[in-house]
């Protein structure tokens, strides 16, 4: 799995490797670096990749002699009384509900 970090931060990093290094290495460590931030700037942009489920509506529970709905995860199989926005379980993003 990818690890997503922040560009900037990593060019900011780079910098602070110049201001380090010391005078007589300075100008091909200078160099050097700036041609990597180079690179880092022409890199394509990556998004994580987020599961997308739907809650399904499988049975009720009774609370005090009231029918409540219960929803499942198509994703993880999670079940709770409600819907949300994301399962609380395996954090996918909940699209279109069915019932």
């Amino acid at each position: 799995m990818d690890d997503f970090i922040s560009r900037q931060a990593a060019i900011g990093t780079l910098d602070d490797e110049i201001t380090i290094t010391g005078k007589s290495n300075a100008y091909v460590v200078k160099d050097y670096v700036q041609r990597v931030k180079r690179k880092l700037e022409n890199l394509p942009s990556a998004e994580p990749e987020r599961k997308k489920g739907e809650w399904v509506k499988t049975e009720s529970m009774q609370y005090f002699r009231k029918h409540y709905p219960t929803y499942t995860c198509s994703i993880c199989g999670f079940r709770k009384g409600g819907k949300w926005n994301y399962c609380p379980n395996c954090g996918a993003r909940m699209t279109d509900e069915t019932d």
